[in-house]
């Protein structure tokens, strides 16, 4: 486009490293968008006329759109972020318009539109559709009228350097008018053609979907069918609702999904809302998922923060009650579930509505009241699915074409029982093994009954050559209720070849995707660490379920079997305090992570004759609220990769000075006993160093100033902290957060050329001195609350890479240095015109 708003937040903001998300627990990841339709226009022309209209109708109809009101598209070329969103997009619509051509950024996408729908394969072309927004397609295809006074102007500004970067724009802009699209003057009025392109769109996109959708998977279309008939009895305008039930494995997400694909574009409001039963166990999940149906049915962010309960106390009630929709429930598992979405009523929803409910369980709709319930049991796959499923897997083909491979298809048919997951499984444990191999492996698939899935899943787990990757598969089944990123950070201390592990194990079909194991499978690698000793968890490798820890704990009973503990106090029953004796880590010298969360929970861990040691092979420690003045002094924390201590009543880490080489991770926050930080000269490899709200520190150890690997630094809320060593040797620092350190009144000696945030909001600081022109990278700064603060250099007008500077309740601060060299910055809370206001400065002149 043209123009970009200004009225929205940088994209570019905010940012994290990338070399350390690896140890931080708790990142913010934001995933990669993809978008079914792209339009590109004339900013000026149409923005805030046909463009507004088209766009908000295709949200309406939840059809995933770019609009590039991001400020994407300042500068000369295309942004990476800008092609991107070209190139995953499915349907790119070009509105062309009066003053189209003139602007050379609207030729560039073009150019690039049709060059990346050239590329597109047939399983997943992208589709142009040119609009003639009160334009003769002609003008645009001949480039006559503007389009002619326009090009003539680019012939004369490109004759010398680049004359052939016009003839591309003829050439594309011939291209984009000879295809089939839309006229304004030919389809009137205009709300009729806004009509047409979404329900154009509409139909193209369930018609297109499902097939690429659908790529691999067997007899998906009669199941589907099955459903959308039971969904279509009786009359259109009835609010229907059907149950896919089953076994787990047998395809009912599938199938729900392929089906949301399908039909969802017919209603006017549709949602997806998958893995219910998981989202729910946690303490507030139900509240969770009626936050995520407001999201995804009403399409309105501002409905997120919904604390109510029920939730149709709130407006939506009355809203969708005006709407046909499309609920899909996946994974249910408890009517409570359906009840905190639905109250167990379709009196909230409009005519036609109709709920999917995907569970193992067909009573979970017994608390719905709806006169006639369908319920699908899923079809298990016959023999001619099965061996095709499992040909794909096996071998890569279609159909067996040796005589050993068709015994082996149907020793495998009939173990799987029809079981789309099962055959899967056994299939990729055989990919690329010869006769004698897979010959021996289906000779024990006889030994297991056919109704021992857990038995059979193992098949996977036991064809798995490296101990490691077994190792780490246990770890992500036996601890999947751990935060995925903390899960990913203990692995990453305990083994070496972590993300190859989990690769591998996506291939042989043992995970679903990165984060995600289906749940026979996690089931399977708990069992094999349940057989490792049926009568004593003591004497089992992995520790998650609270009773199982809880008496291995009380009880003494540990072993250097145990590998890792996870105890989430919110699962501890029956009691409101677990009293330890001094030795209930002794025996466990094998345990390399111990992670402890309290997750709201009111309930406490005591530790009356405190703790006699810690094993010294920890290298996870993750202990909320830890209850001693100390870590016991036996402790020895060199392997410790990460100690994270939130919340809790330490003083001091320990007495003394304790070698730590390896820490990467120390978090303190909230730890409001604690008076120093220990010594950290040995630390040589730590990366994050948090003590938020630490408000008894005085002072932290001038050690932190030689710690070269050091990326954040998070103090934030130490009241009492009124100095810091010198950062000048902090190279590697990429935030440095000093919010609420009200007695901090130097700027921060600092001259890493990669930090990129720094907070200093709430501080004592009166000056901002011409040292901070060293901060080459620096892309925030927010002084929110410096009300001492009287000056800012002006060398602050160097860094030009700087896009925010947060300035609001600065009441001291009177004067902004004139920004001249810096091409984009937003300045919020700055004085001007006699009232506060945000402003955003562009080469020197506000908008």
């Amino acid at each position: 486009m043209a123009s970009s708003s200004s009225s929205s937040s940088s994209s570019s903001s905010s940012s994290s490293s990338s070399s350390s998300s690896s140890w931080i627990t708790d990142p913010i990841v934001r995933e990669r968008e993809k978008y079914e339709v792209f339009l590109s226009f004339r900013g000026e022309d149409t923005r805030n006329k046909f463009t507004s209209h088209l766009h908000h109708a295709l949200r309406l109809n939840k059809i995933e759109t770019f609009i590039d009101d991001d400020g994407l598209s300042k500068g000369e070329e295309i942004s990476p972020a800008l092609f991107r969103a070209i190139q995953e997009s499915k349907f790119l619509v070009i509105i062309f318009s009066e003053n189209f051509a003139s602007s050379t950024w609207c030729l560039d996408e073009v150019v690039n539109i049709i060059n990346q729908s050239k590329k597109s394969s047939s399983c997943s072309q992208q589709i142009v559709i040119p609009v003639f927004y009160d334009v003769d397609p002609s003008m645009v295809r001949k480039q006559t009228g503007s389009f002619a006074v326009a090009f003539d102007k680019h012939e004369r500004n490109f004759k010398d350097d680049n004359s052939q970067k016009v003839e591309l724009w003829r050439n594309a802009l011939r291209e984009a008018a000879n295809l089939s699209g839309w006229d304004s003057n030919t389809t009137r009025p205009e709300a009729t053609l806004v009509a047409k392109i979404v329900d154009d769109i509409s139909k193209k996109l369930n018609h297109v979907t499902p097939k690429s959708w659908q790529g691999g998977l067997v007899g998906i279309e009669e199941r589907i069918n099955k459903v959308k008939t039971l969904l279509a009895s009786g009359s259109s305008q009835d609010f229907r609702e059907v149950v896919i039930w089953g076994m787990g494995g047998i395809g009912k997400t599938t199938i729900a999904k392929a089906l949301y694909s399908q039909i969802s574009g017919q209603f006017e409001a549709s949602c997806f809302l998958p893995n219910i039963r998981e989202l729910t166990q946690d303490r507030g999940g139900l509240i969770r998922l009626q936050q995520e149906f407001c999201l995804k049915v009403m399409g309105d962010r501002s409905l997120h923060t919904l604390t109510l309960t029920p939730l149709m106390e709130f407006p939506v009630d009355r809203m969708l009650q005006r709407k046909s929709v499309l609920a899909i429930c996946d994974d249910v598992s408890d009517p409570s579930q359906l009840d905190a979405l639905f109250e167990g009523s379709s009196d909230h929803f409009g005519p036609g509505s109709r709920v999917v409910v995907t569970t193992r369980d067909k009573n979970v709709v017994s608390n719905f009241q709806v006169d006639d319930v369908h319920v699908y049991k899923v079809d298990p796959l016959n023999d001619d699915e099965s061996s095709q499923l499992f040909c794909r897997h096996a071998f890569k083909m279609e159909l067996p074409l040796e005589k050993w491979q068709w015994e082996l298809s149907n020793a495998v048919i009939r173990y799987a029982g029809g079981n789309p997951l099962v055959v899967k499984v056994i299939a990729s444990s055989l990919r690329g093994k010869n006769q004698e191999y897979c010959g021996d492996k289906v000779k024990k698939l006889g030994q297991v009954p056919n109704a021992d899935v857990l038995k059979l899943l193992r098949i996977s787990f036991d064809g798995l050559e490296d101990d490691e990757e077994k190792d780490i598969f246990l770890d992500l089944a036996c601890f999947g209720n751990l935060p995925y990123f903390a899960l990913i950070g203990i692995l990453k201390t305990c083994y070496i070849s972590v993300d190859s592990a989990i690769s591998d194990l996506l291939g042989k079909s043992l995970m679903e995707s990165e984060t995600r194991m289906h749940d026979m499978i996690r089931e399977m690698g708990r069992d094999v660490v349940y057989q490792e000793c049926k009568a004593e968890p003591g004497r089992r490798s992995r520790l998650w379920k609270a009773e199982d820890v809880i008496h291995v704990l009380t009880n003494d009973t540990g072993t250097e079997t145990i590998r890792g503990i996870f105890l989430r106090m919110t699962d501890v029953r029956d009691r409101d305090q677990l009293q330890l004796s001094p030795t209930a880590f002794v025996k466990t010298h094998g345990l390399k992570f111990l992670y402890i969360d309290y997750n709201c929970s009111l309930k406490r861990i005591d530790l009356p004759d405190g703790l006699h040691s810690l094993p010294n092979e920890l290298r996870f420690l993750h202990w909320e609220r830890y209850p001693l003045k100390f870590l016991p002094s036996k402790f020895d924390p060199r392997n410790l990769v990460q100690l994270n201590l939130t919340d809790s009543h330490v003083e001091q880490l320990w007495e003394g000075d304790k070698d730590i080489p390896n820490l990467k991770v120390l978090v303190l926050d909230g730890c409001v006993k604690l008076i120093t930080i220990p010594d950290l000269s040995s630390a040589k490899n730590l990366e994050v160093l948090s003590a938020k709200r630490c408000h008894r520190l005085l002072q932290v150890p001038p050690s932190i100033g030689h710690l070269y690997h050091l990326i954040r630094l998070d103090l934030a809320y130490c009241e009492r902290l009124k100095t810091l060593p010198s950062l000048k040797r902090l190279t590697s620092l990429e935030s440095l957060d000093l919010t609420g350190c009200l007695d901090i009144n130097k700027f921060p000696e600092i001259s890493s050329i990669k930090l990129q945030t720094l907070n200093i909001g709430g501080t004592a600081i009166g000056e901002v001195p011409s040292s901070i022109s060293g901060l080459s990278s620096l892309r925030e700064f927010r002084l929110i609350g410096c009300r001492k603060l009287e000056r800012i250099s002006n060398s602050i007008c160097k860094l030009k890479s700087l896009k925010l500077v947060d300035l609001k309740d600065c009441s001291r601060f009177e004067s902004f240095p004139e920004i001249s060299e810096i091409e984009c910055i937003r300045i919020y809370g700055f004085k001007w015109n006699s009232h506060k206001r945000a402003i955003l400065l562009h080469n020197g002149t506000s908008t």
